[in-house]
């Protein structure tokens, strides 16, 4: 509780890679931040902050069976600084994240904070075969809020949330993010599953933007079938002048049922009307069904300057029943 395992840099000098091989890893915040952390900060407790923060965080790899994070639980890169955050890289049978719908964060995360040079670090979960399981409001998320000049954005590597497991399941307020609020674009959301996703209880997966770098693309691929069920979403959206998210998705079969409720897939301009951000195109492919009932909606449209985008859908069968 309140622990830590700490690999920060705060000034010229690399970050520590933090390197871990277990059975069982569990990290359980009892409400607190319980963490393994490796970032660039600005400067220590009794520092100033220094234009010299210039190292780079190290990375984080974890090869274990089984991680759980729960309530609190945590693994972190971030960046406050012109120095690079690192890369998580976890190998593992089984991922479990329960928020236990606790008020601090609870799950993976990598960020560039607003100030920083804006290098966000990549999520790399290759949990094989093995099941991903994120509970009520844990989180998976790359954000990145950095405004940078335009000679440190071309300088910038892409970055990733990049998921393989078995069975996805995300539940009761669930969310894996990749989005912007500044001018560097938006981690790619990649997430393969070999048999099925199922999204439920507004959990979400979302890559969208509220500033003027774009959002990335969201790519999912199931060997089985993709399900959404009550107030879940795959959300692409932009507020600003950013272009939303491509939103990309291949499974066997497709099913939005919003069960008198909602359950939606959408890349939209939905901002006030000074908006310039377009939508993104939306391209779903079966060779299954296609099925839309009890508030099931895919969208693409605007509100505002920026034009909406497009849908296109490959399917044996399409179903649409209110």
């Amino acid at each position: 509780r309140g622990s830590a395992i700490n690999g920060n840099t705060y000034l010229s000098g690399q970050g520590a890679a933090i390197d871990i091989k277990i059975g069982r890893l569990a990290l359980d915040g009892e409400g607190q931040a319980t963490m393994i952390v490796a970032s660039t900060l600005k400067a220590n407790p009794g520092q100033t902050t220094s234009q010299d923060a210039t190292g780079d965080g190290g990375n984080i790899d974890i090869t274990a069976q089984a991680v759980r994070l729960t309530n609190g639980g945590q693994l972190q890169t971030v960046t406050s600084t012109r120095g690079k955050a690192g890369t998580i890289h976890m190998q593992a049978d089984g991922l479990e994240i329960d928020g236990q719908n606790g008020k601090g964060l609870t799950g993976i995360f990598a960020a560039a904070n607003p100030g920083s040079g804006g290098q966000a670090g990549t999520i790399l979960l290759d949990l094989a075969d093995g099941d991903l399981t994120v509970t009520r409001r844990g989180g998976i998320s790359g954000q990145n809020d950095a405004t940078v000049t335009t000679q440190q954005l071309a300088a910038l590597t892409p970055s990733a949330v990049r998921i393989t497991a078995g069975n996805v399941t995300l539940k009761e307020g669930a969310l894996i993010s990749a989005s912007t609020s500044g001018n560097v674009e938006a981690s790619t959301i990649d997430l393969q599953s070999h048999r099925n996703i199922t999204l439920d209880g507004s959990a979400a997966l979302q890559g969208s933007t509220s500033g003027a770098g774009h959002a990335s693309s969201i790519n999912v691929r199931a060997g089985g079938d993709l399900t959404l069920g009550s107030r879940a979403f795959i959300n692409g959206n932009t507020s600003r002048s950013g272009n939303a998210a491509a939103i990309n998705i291949n499974a066997a079969n497709i099913t939005l049922d919003g069960q008198g409720d909602s359950a939606t897939i959408s890349s939209e301009a939905i901002g006030q009307k000074d908006t310039t951000g377009s939508g993104g195109l939306i391209h779903l492919v079966t060779p299954g069904q296609l099925s839309l009932s009890n508030g099931g909606q895919i969208r693409s449209s605007t509100n505002s300057a920026g034009n909406s985008g497009r849908i296109l859908l490959e399917a044996r069968d399409i179903d649409i029943d209110g």
